[in-house]
């Protein structure tokens, strides 16, 4: 009941403010682009205020060009760059997002920071009712007037939490967890067999994050609400892992970290190489293509490679089991060389 009434008030916010009854953001004569919306709740009248709700609607407009990526993320202890944390959540691209839209519910100031809430939804002529995807609360480090960066949400959320250390990997977990060694050694090893199979790098100044839910785990990443949060999560160019397994074993998160070179392929390959050497959550590579071949119907029978590729949310399992078995076949043709 309570899921529900939230998700009727997700959509009654989305309806209501998405129809005009937000604010007049800045003047014609303000170079900002305008691909968001703002409620009557955020004082734009403030000056830093609304510097940090220009700065964040640079971002939010990011998101909707293939060409532009943010590097205004800042690790809000050292001041260093950091990665684009929402880069794995939200849309990008001017394919993907054409039905996304953003609704900046709030804008708070804090002693060094604006903290900005952004309720983040698609829009469809054909449903009633927007879909919400998101809510976002990220803050935007300020100093007066001046925006010098976007915090990332993950380095602030667990700075409490302890760390245990497990050869190349570095475990954060809460104060109450309790490392489970033998669990962790074995993550190492899967590791160490990886990267002697494959000829890549070793693992080192790997992050591991344990958390016990999903929707716990989109919180540490600035996500108040998220549509379908993942079990795990992988961020390679970091090397930082997320999981919501609440244990140290995620072999298929882990793959996309020893892989973390060839991030930059097709996802479709890339999530292969992880499902063929890591299973995908609790199942095995080998149970999850028996699992999907055990559900495939009349109407899957009839879906072509490219329908599947390019709706991977909609046919997530076969998505994940057909990448899996693209990269077995090529390891069974012309062994571990090849998948590289």
């Amino acid at each position: 009941m309570e899921l529900l009434r939230n998700s009727v008030l997700i959509n009654f916010i989305i309806v209501f403010f998405s129809t005009g009854y937000y604010n007049s953001l800045f003047s014609a004569t303000e170079a900002i682009p305008h691909d968001f919306s703002i409620t009557t709740r955020v004082d734009i009248q403030d000056p830093i205020i609304r510097s940090a709700i220009y700065y964040w609607g640079a971002y939010i407009h990011s998101r909707y060009i293939d060409s532009i990526q943010s590097d205004n993320w800042i690790d809000c202890e050292s001041g260093e760059k950091s990665e684009d944390i929402l880069d794995s959540w939200l849309p990008k691209g001017v394919e993907s997002t054409q039905r996304l839209k953003a609704l900046i519910l709030s804008a708070e100031k804090k002693t060094e920071f604006v903290s900005i809430r952004t309720l983040w939804f698609n829009t469809d002529t054909n449903i009633l009712l927007p879909d919400p995807v998101a809510i976002t609360n990220i803050d935007i480090v300020m100093n007066n007037t001046v925006c010098e960066g976007i915090c990332n949400p993950l380095l602030r959320t667990t700075s409490q939490w302890k760390t245990r250390g497990v050869r190349g990997i570095k475990y954060i977990v809460k104060p109450e967890y309790k490392i489970n060694y033998k669990a962790a050694e074995r993550m190492m090893a899967f590791c160490d067999s990886l990267t002697a199979l494959y000829d890549v790098a070793d693992i080192e100044n790997c992050t591991f994050i344990i958390t016990s839910t999903a929707d716990e785990l989109a919180y540490l990443c600035g996500l108040e609400y998220f549509a379908s949060p993942p079990k795990g999560l992988a961020y390679p160019n970091s090397k930082t892992l997320l999981s919501a397994l609440d244990n140290e074993w995620y072999p298929h998160e882990m793959a996309h970290i020893v892989f973390r070179q060839f991030s930059n392929t097709h996802r479709f390959l890339y999530e292969g190489i992880s499902v063929f050497t890591g299973g995908s959550i609790y199942d095995s590579y080998r149970r999850l293509v028996s699992k999907a071949y055990s559900t495939i119907n009349d109407k899957d029978k009839r879906l072509s490679l490219t329908d599947i590729i390019e709706n991977p949310v909609q046919h997530s399992l076969l998505y994940y089991a057909l990448g899996g078995i693209v990269i077995n076949r090529i390891y069974e043709n012309s062994g571990a060389s090849a998948v590289k």
